[in-house]
């Protein structure tokens, strides 16, 4: 079999994606199946290519992300959960040292309460033992840059404290309403656990809360649906 070159390679490579995800039924419509196969588009060739040079690195990626979308059906950014899936199969060391860092790459909160100052100085702190880390954990220079690069496409805040070069800034502009994305420190666990954190009400179980109520014959039904939907959920001690 002829050896692909980089184009045949990301076409086969954006497909093979494409199918993990709709195989778990992930897109409601061919318009979020075809926005989805632009954006892979858009940061295949810095941020995916360099790890998958053939097409058993496809494979393998392909078969993770489906495995990962399954329990997280559209209740994710895929593109997040491709990135970081990426980082699991073939830099598992990497991914490790992402899962460990949620307060400095999410922002999420403090364990310390001395006020701004000490939350300052903790930061810098825990950037340069993450600096530090990815150092020890890349294996050259240029696997180093693409390593940070995927970073600053997950997390907008390591991002703004990195010196990038223009192939290495981040491809897609950071929105106030992705509270789906992984730079969300109360969905940064989801990514790594496979499951909602429980205070989070599922995208999917809301589309069928929906679809339900909208299918009720009348108020008193849709009152009662209401009720039972509140009664199921978890209180928050």
């Amino acid at each position: 079999m002829p050896r692909l070159d980089a184009a045949a390679l990301q076409h086969a490579g954006i497909e093979r994606l494409v199918v993990s995800f709709r195989r778990r039924s992930w897109f409601a419509s061919k318009d979020e199946e075809d926005d989805l196969r632009k954006k892979i588009e858009t940061i295949w060739p810095d941020r995916i290519a360099p790890f998958c040079r053939n097409l058993r690195a496809i494979g393998f990626i392909g078969e993770d992300v489906g495995v990962a979308a399954a329990p997280l059906r559209r209740e994710v950014d895929p593109i997040d959960l491709t990135l970081i899936e990426l980082l699991r199969r073939f830099k598992p060391d990497v991914y490790e040292i992402v899962a460990r860092n949620s307060v400095v790459l999410t922002g999420g909160e403090s364990w310390l309460r001395g006020g701004g100052y000490h939350y300052e100085e903790e930061r810098k702190t825990l950037l340069k033992h993450l600096g530090d880390d990815l150092v020890k954990a890349a294996e050259d220079e240029a696997q180093l840059a693409h390593i940070r690069a995927i970073l600053g496409e997950l997390f907008p805040r390591f991002a703004k404290g990195e010196n990038f070069t223009w192939s290495a800034c981040p491809k897609r502009k950071e929105n106030v309403e992705d509270d789906n994305r992984i730079s969300d420190s109360g969905m940064f666990p989801a990514y790594f656990r496979y499951e909602l954190p429980s205070a989070i009400f599922s995208t999917v179980e809301l589309e069928t809360f929906i679809q339900k109520g909208m299918q009720a014959a009348s108020e008193m039904e849709r009152h009662d649906l209401f009720l039972d939907e509140l009664h199921s959920m978890e209180k928050v001690l």
